[in-house]
């Protein structure tokens, strides 16, 4: 890190600093930067990839860290150790604008401006944002021909040209000199040019050394050929969101062992998953499909996905029911997300399988969802059970009673709902059990308090009003 310590961004004098608007707060940047964990400067520098105001996700963050060997963890998971870094930029003011998800932890943030020019200046040489306006040339963008950077990332600026005018070629050429050297290549449109994403992804075939691909283009209508996965046999972290993917092909990931998490979220256009497109990812841990359009699933698309911990199903409105076999290529899977997927009924065979389930999110499904399945009750692992807005559900099955590692019951707004089943009282006490605005519950708005101790002496209960 001697680089950081001697970069000029240290010896402006105030009145170039304020040309630059870089204001006298940069000697107290340095010294928070400097206090934080070689992991934790690392993890930071790789922020300058994403443009300035751009809402960054915990999660990506963590999996893109984890990518590319930023994280030193030995006898900690590495997801754990994520976290503890992003706290740690956390802790030292390096987010800001935080955003929390519904349990109260931060989710989004984003990166000062100040913050970017700082990160921007950290280990220039291997990290590279450049912005390119429509018309321009990349190397009218970059200041330095002698730089080999190891991550790069490409935003085209919105404009009101044609798309015509945007010069691909000598994004081709820049590519190309670097082919060898790049490790990660974000590309990210901030408006609709699908043409020029689609002549993209064949100049990414040349880059064989990827480890992180993420391309940011909406309704961009990408098409993956069949040799992709052969091209990019290294990569580890596949982000796609959002392209415009309309269907796929099993060969099209025939290669990929190395790839570990993959996001196909966003395409809304895409129905089902090819039946071999698991079995050329034996390493994935991570697959996220929300929001696809998805109105059918084969148990078989999975088959070969034996070390799959995180799924996410969510918000495909048209799903109406999961594949029996699904359960069975997942005995690792810990986090199940299916809210707002319209299942009106579950077969108890999907999840059988998943004896290692922890987090299951059956929220925002159909109103004809009456119940959950009895052998359910055999996801003795499970600690998160969050049912909410199912308005057509009545009872719970007395097998939820096995399930007594459960920490969070969530009801909300289960209208229908009635009452709890009386085998809870064997479970180990719920921290936290919400069931606001359950209008059918004993006692109307609210529980009956000799219900609420069959499941203990909770925490927290909510009511409605």
């Amino acid at each position: 890190m001697e680089e950081v310590r001697d970069s000029e961004i240290w010896e402006l004098d105030e009145e170039e600093g304020s040309s630059r608007q870089l204001p006298k707060i940069l000697p107290a940047l340095r010294l928070s930067y400097n206090n934080l964990s070689p992991r934790a400067r690392q993890s930071f520098a790789y922020c300058s990839l994403f443009p300035k105001d751009y809402e960054m996700t915990k999660e990506e963050l963590v999996h893109l860290w984890m990518a590319n060997d930023l994280l030193d963890f030995k006898n900690k998971e590495p997801e754990d150790v994520g976290e503890d870094v992003f706290g740690e930029l956390l802790l030292h003011s390096f987010f800001q604008d935080m955003k929390k998800n519904e349990e109260g932890k931060i989710e989004i943030v984003k990166i000062h401006d100040l913050m970017h020019d700082l990160a921007s200046a950290i280990m220039k040489s291997e990290y590279l944002h450049i912005e390119v306006k429509v018309g321009m040339s990349i190397n009218s963008s970059i200041q330095d021909d002698e730089i080999r950077p190891r991550h790069v990332s490409i935003i085209v600026l919105p404009s009101s040209s044609e798309l015509s005018s945007v010069d691909v070629s000598s994004i081709h050429r820049f590519l190309s000199s670097h082919q060898r050297h790049l490790r990660t290549f974000f590309l990210i449109l901030n408006e609709d040019k699908g043409m020029f994403a689609s002549h993209i992804i064949s100049v990414i075939f040349d880059l064989k050394n990827l480890r992180v691909l993420r391309v940011e283009s909406w309704n961009a209508e990408i098409s993956l050929p069949l040799s992709f996965g052969d091209k990019l046999k290294h990569l580890i972290y596949l982000n796609l969101r959002g392209c415009g993917l309309s269907s796929l092909h099993g060969e099209s990931f025939r290669g990929m062992k190395n790839l570990q998490f993959l996001d196909l979220s966003q395409n809304n256009r895409l129905k089902t998953l090819p039946n071999s497109m698991g079995e050329y990812m034996e390493h994935l841990k991570h697959l996220n499909l929300s929001g696809c359009g998805l109105s059918s699933l084969h148990g078989e698309s999975f088959r070969g996905m034996k070390n799959l911990q995180i799924l996410n199903l969510s918000k495909n409105d048209r799903l109406k029911t999961l594949p029996d076999s699904m359960g069975e290529y997942m005995e690792h899977l810990k986090h199940l997300n299916l809210s707002g997927c319209g299942l009106s009924s579950m077969h108890a065979e999907s999840f059988l399988g998943m004896k290692k389930l922890q987090f299951l999110d059956l929220s925002r499904n159909s109103k004809y969802m009456v119940t959950i399945p009895a052998l359910m009750g055999n996801l003795e692992q499970l600690r998160h059970l969050n049912l909410s807005v199912n308005t057509g559900l009545k009872v719970l099955p007395e097998s939820l009673g096995n399930l007594t590692k459960l920490e969070t019951l969530k009801l909300n707004d289960c209208w229908g709902f009635i009452t709890l089943p009386r085998s809870t009282s064997k479970a180990v006490q719920p921290q936290r059990l919400e069931n606001e605005r359950c209008f059918g519950i004993k006692g109307h708005a609210k529980w009956d308090r000799t219900r609420i101790k069959s499941v203990g002496e909770v925490e927290h209960v909510g009511v409605g009003k």
